[in-house]
């Protein structure tokens, strides 16, 4: 899979029921808040694919993104943290062994981010 192709993906996927509640008012985990950080150059490249895929302003989009990839740092295991992390920034090896975990931890959380983040 072509690693600009993920973040397309996770805007397009399926719905799958997630998991219990979350409480987006603590603190992230270390391990939620490195995975994070990871994703913070990509923010640019997902505002411009939510304006244009969800059709709204570019200040909603970036407000969206940042609310996404919270719910996924949330939300994520660990091992789903580390598929999603080799499927985006791994070698073209590693991002194709790791795509169908990365593609199920995202389609798990869609219901959950379109609850937290409106889309």
């Amino acid at each position: 899979m072509h690693r600009l192709g993920l973040p397309l993906l996770i805007l397009a996927c399926a719905a799958l029921p997630a998991r219990a509640e979350v409480d987006y008012g603590a603190p992230l985990s270390p391990e939620a808040a490195a995975f994070e950080a990871k994703f913070a150059d990509r923010r640019v490249t997902c505002q411009a694919e939510a304006a244009m895929r969800l059709g709204i302003s570019n200040g909603d989009a970036m407000r969206f993104c940042e609310c996404q990839i919270d719910v996924f740092a949330r939300g994520f295991t660990p091992e789903e943290m580390r598929a999603v992390e080799l499927a985006t920034f791994g070698s073209d090896d590693q991002a194709d062994a790791n795509a169908a975990a990365a593609i199920a931890a995202t389609t798990r959380l869609i219901p959950e981010r379109k609850r937290v983040c409106g889309h």
